[in-house]
């Protein structure tokens, strides 16, 4: 991923995710902040309030739960190289805050 498409491709991605599994997040309100680290280092924030679910570049004062991952990481889950599990036991996958909710957001952006 170069870093000018990073922010697009994962706003796409997630948002076909998120609505193809919307029963998934209908109940949910919360404020999830993604920090990619690395190469193509980016922030965004995901806002999801029932079926209301947006995803805008910038840093979240109030997130619920914010997620780290190093890009490479990131690709290499995208790719299916890496599971998020794996990641997330062997410390390549950050989470701070409420970890049953990004393992739920997690669990949207499968496949």
């Amino acid at each position: 991923m170069e870093e000018k498409d990073t922010y697009n491709i994962l706003k796409k991605m997630m948002m076909e995710r998120l609505k193809e599994k919307g029963d998934l997040i209908k109940e949910l309100k919360a404020v999830i902040q993604i920090m990619i680290t690395g190469e193509n280092a980016n922030s965004f924030t995901i806002s999801i309030d029932g079926e209301d679910t947006a995803i805008y570049k910038n840093k979240a004062d109030n997130a619920d739960v914010t997620i780290s991952i190093d890009s490479g990481d990131l690709e290499k889950i995208l790719k299916g190289e890496l599971s998020y599990k794996s990641a997330f036991f062997n410390g390549k996958l950050i989470v701070e805050g409420d970890v049953l909710l990004a393992l739920k957001i997690i669990s949207a952006m499968k496949e």
